[in-house]
């Protein structure tokens, strides 16, 4: 069965551009033309398959430990330095949470005794206005009892200036 230029490099799991470039490298011609897709027969397939199988297996098989084991230290690598960053961000993030919370109970003394000074301001005006106003009361009283004394004291000499005779008859 003729096979496209793609299924035989999925079927070897290469990139087809290996497979391409094999071809073109070896100057072989497809069996048949399908629209634009090339087709190639089983014996080229063959061909094929034997070069890449031999490249395959040599190369897995040499770099294939060295490689994993690799990556295996580059991700531990990089896990390790992904914990030691995950360790300092937590730190960063209680230092944070202290320094809040202990601004957070700054800001309630502070508004607690701003709370305080206004309860005293009040408290003094309440005071300041109750002292006025007995203030006032007392002047009040004063002048009401100055306006008295001022009357009997009329009224006292006007009874020295009466005669015997209207003092007799109280007029």
């Amino acid at each position: 069965m003729n096979k496209s230029l793609k299924e035989i490099a999925d079927e070897l799991g290469i990139d087809k551009q290996k497979v391409y470039r094999y071809i073109k490298s070896n100057h072989i011609n497809e069996a048949l033309q399908d629209g634009q897709v090339k087709r190639y027969d089983e014996a080229v397939q063959e061909q094929i398959k034997g070069h890449f199988s031999k490249n395959v297996t040599t190369s897995r098989s040499t770099s294939k430990p060295h490689h994993e084991a690799h990556h295996e230290a580059v991700n531990d690598a990089v896990v390790d330095a992904l914990r030691e960053e995950l360790k300092a961000k937590n730190e960063q993030i209680r230092t944070i949470n202290e320094a809040l919370i202990n601004a957070q109970k700054l800001h309630l003394l502070a508004e607690q005794k701003l709370a305080m000074i206004e309860d005293k301001s009040q408290e003094e005006q309440s005071a300041e206005e109750e002292q006025k106003k007995q203030s006032a009361e007392q002047e009040l009283k004063l002048s009401d009892l100055q306006t008295e004394n001022e009357k009997l004291k009329a009224e006292l000499e006007a009874e020295k200036n009466k005669s015997w005779w209207d003092k007799l008859m109280k007029r």
